[in-house]
């Protein structure tokens, strides 16, 4: 049996247990003191899921009082009815003191106002002195803003990334920091490569050593536009318009710029100077024009007279001195119907006739015709295999060869080894032909007169002795070959040097039979339309053959029907709905293509309707046109097939 103890160790132990109390009661303060002032949602629940206590954050976020809110139970009245199971079953876990998964979660309460809130809350049990779970303080933290913040970023990084212009962001040393993904489409690279690299690799105008200036200039105007390039992987340089604004984002400065790719517009804009200028030089020629189509009928039938008088005198005539007079009448007949024919093909607007051709093939007829002439020269050919059909008008290439040839050869007529070197070559979207002579040249003040009318440095106007006697020119050669070459979408250059030789250097642009590859993968990158309804209005077989392939097939897969002439067009359009009209301007037949707009607008006014004509007359009436028809566009032939896509998808997304 156990000694009682004594007075002494009583009090002791007692007052041991004043301390342990008063140390608890202080705790206990303590712990209750955090609670109130804690800067998150506490609450506590017993067993039968009523709340117990609640601190001041608590009936802040809730909207209610304590006095409200304690007593009641949690999930019949604080949680809104889609929420109560799950979080049940949750609470039902841990009063059974089982272990559960999930230590932080996100849940909706209900506030007083009705508005729901998102939580995230975290859980921690209390149990007894033999272990069991007397209740559960849960806290909470009110992440509606944020959530609704996330949400609002999450919109607008979708919005971003599918916005047809570019859009980066570059800090204060121009260092890509973030591009969307029109940026990454329209120069080729990923989003990993792009935020690696400074502004200055895919923008050649900007200098790093200049961007603090340009920082603190963007900073004063807050925003700017302007024009520029943008190089992409393969070294292409692409137009682009670029607004950029200033930025301050967490202390750091940047610039915020939209891309906006002006290829088509540029495209359009030298077309339309380039039909203006030719305009201007037909308007300044018209007189001539007219003059030449209305007496050239005549005048090569005088001169027919004459050509064949001659020929019938030289067969009969005997004496020397008289048969010279008759090869000088006949020779002369000959320049006269040469003169007249380049005057009336100079002076006549035509549009070009297209088909896919090779152009080799399209030189071994030219040499076949100059045969003769090209006697005692030396003719070297350079074709680099692997080079594309040419679309183009074959009748128009050919006449432009010709005139290239004959001024090689005359070029060389003085010249004791004379040489011609032919080369053809296909380089990016161009096939290319240089023709190199070894003649005497043309000299620098006049090469900026060589394509003028009328211009020529034979004849009477060589007074250098360049050129055999005899070798005369109508000024109308170059002239007619840099309409040509113009007409198709091409460009013509000269590399001359006196007594040296001159290089004639021609683009013409490669129109493929069907859409690359890569030209699939940029289209399947944009928002386009598939499975539409078009009527294709063509009456060149090569092009519509080319327009149908590239529409039917992949990615567009769209339906497509074929009207030959306007009158085809007109009845197709009676007996079907289309989505869209795509439309030759010059057609065969009575009706025109401005015919068929005004039929399908008297019934129809928000059709989509894409013009494809390189007709000059027309180039300069679309302009008004589409200022009253926002349903309308225009394109210039020969188009790039991507291109013509991407025309036939803006127009759709109109609708």
């Amino acid at each position: 049996m156990a000694e009682k103890p004594t007075y002494e160790e009583l009090e002791k132990r007692i007052q041991e247990l004043v301390q342990i109390k008063s140390l608890m009661i202080k705790e206990r303060n303590r712990a209750q003191q955090y609670f109130d002032v804690a800067e998150v949602m506490l609450i506590c629940l017993d067993r039968n899921q009523n709340v117990t206590q609640i601190n001041k954050k608590g009936c802040e976020i809730l909207e209610y009082t304590a006095n409200e809110v304690i007593g009641k139970n949690w999930f019949d009245n604080f949680l809104p009815k889609k929420n109560i199971k799950k979080i049940k079953k949750l609470f039902e876990k841990m009063m059974s003191g089982e272990k559960v998964g999930t230590e932080y979660y996100e849940n909706l309460i209900l506030a007083k106002s009705g508005n729901e809130k998102i939580i995230s809350w975290h859980n921690s049990i209390i149990k007894d002195d033999s272990g069991h779970v007397i209740s559960v303080i849960t806290s909470g933290e009110d992440i509606t803003e944020k959530k609704a913040a996330e949400h609002a970023m999450r919109l607008m990084k979708y919005g971003v990334d599918r916005a047809s212009d570019c859009i980066y962001w570059m800090n204060s040393k121009a260092r890509l920091i973030y591009v969307n993904n029109a940026a990454c489409n329209l120069l080729d690279y990923s989003y990993e490569e792009l935020i690696s690299m400074n502004l200055n690799q895919i923008d050649p105008n900007v200098s790093l050593d200049a961007w603090p200036d340009r920082l603190a200039e963007l900073k004063q105007l807050k925003s700017s536009r302007f024009e520029s390039q943008h190089k992409t992987r393969d070294g292409q340089l692409i137009p682009v318009e670029v607004t950029s604004s200033y930025v301050l984002f967490e202390g750091e400065e940047g610039i915020f710029s939209f891309t906006h790719d002006i290829t088509q517009r540029k495209k359009t804009e030298e077309e339309k100077i380039n039909a203006r200028k030719i305009i201007a030089d037909q308007k300044r020629l018209a007189l001539v024009g007219q003059i030449a189509g209305r007496m050239a009928h005549d005048f090569n039938n005088i001169l027919a007279v004459i050509m064949g008088n001659a020929q019938l005198s030289l067969q009969d005539c005997k004496e020397a001195k008289t048969i010279e007079t008759l090869k000088l009448i006949f020779n002369q007949t000959i320049r006269g119907k040469n003169l007249t024919k380049n005057l009336v093909v100079f002076a006549k607007n035509q549009e070009p006739k297209q088909e896919f051709f090779r152009l080799s093939e399209k030189i071994d007829l030219v040499f076949k015709l100059l045969k003769k002439d090209l006697q005692g020269i030396e003719l070297i050919r350079e074709n680099k295999p692997g080079t594309p059909d040419l679309l183009a008008d074959p009748g128009m290439i050919e006449h432009a060869l010709v005139n290239l040839v004959q001024n090689s050869i005359h070029a060389t007529s003085m010249v004791e080894r004379p040489r011609i070197i032919i080369r053809t070559f296909h380089k990016n979207r161009n096939i290319y032909l240089e023709i190199e002579d070894n003649g005497c040249g043309i000299p620098e003040e006049a090469l900026g007169r060589i394509y003028e009318p009328a211009f020529t440095m034979k004849g009477g106007r060589d007074i250098t002795g360049s050129y055999k006697p005899g070798i005369k020119g109508t000024g109308y050669g170059m002239a007619n070959v840099k309409k040509y070459i113009q007409q198709h979408k091409g460009n013509i250059s000269v590399d001359s040097k006196v007594g040296k030789g001159t290089k004639i250097i021609i683009s013409l642009p490669v129109i493929k039979k069907k859409l690359t590859e890569k030209e699939i993968v940029k289209i399947q990158k944009k928002n386009f339309s598939f499975g539409k309804y078009i009527l294709l209005v063509e009456d060149e077989q090569a092009i519509s053959d080319v327009q149908y392939k590239i529409l039917t097939h992949e990615p567009c897969n769209h339906k497509v029907d074929i009207a030959t002439n306007g009158k085809m067009a007109v009845d197709l359009f009676g007996r079907n709905k289309y989505d869209i009209i795509s439309l030759d301007y010059m057609l065969s037949g009575e009706l025109n293509g401005m015919d068929v707009y005004n039929h399908i607008r008297r019934t129809n006014d928000a059709l989509p309707i894409l013009f494809v004509s390189g007709n000059l007359d027309f180039l300069e009436s679309i302009k008004e046109l589409k200022n009253k028809d926002p349903y309308i566009d225009h394109m210039s032939k020969p188009c790039q097939n991507s291109d013509y896509v991407n025309g036939i998808n803006e127009l759709l997304g109109k609708i």
